[in-house]
């Protein structure tokens, strides 16, 4: 039960915080002085993806992408998801 609980747990968790996601990911990059076209050559993805990313329109999973994209800006994953877990919050208030 308490496996269930966990997850049902992050699963609210990705759900409140994954809209927030491309913009921390935006904010990284501006703070970084990156153009969408410079991010994607650091994370070995297209132009077209990030913009699909920051666009909150990538269909599929986002796992093996934000991992590329959080090494090219400099930060861990958790990093990224801290700051989509802080909009969030601040959304909600």
């Amino acid at each position: 039960m308490l496996m269930k609980s966990a997850t049902i747990s992050h699963a609210r968790i990705l759900l409140r915080i994954t809209p927030h996601i491309p913009a921390t990911i935006i904010f990284w990059r501006r703070l970084r002085g990156l153009t969408q076209k410079q991010l994607a050559e650091a994370a070995g993805l297209s132009e077209s993806a990030i913009k699909k990313i920051e666009g909150g329109r990538k269909r599929g999973s986002w796992s093996e992408s934000l991992e590329q994209i959080c090494a090219a800006l400099g930060i861990t994953l958790m990093e990224l998801i801290s700051g989509a877990e802080k909009r969030a919050l601040a959304a909600a208030l």
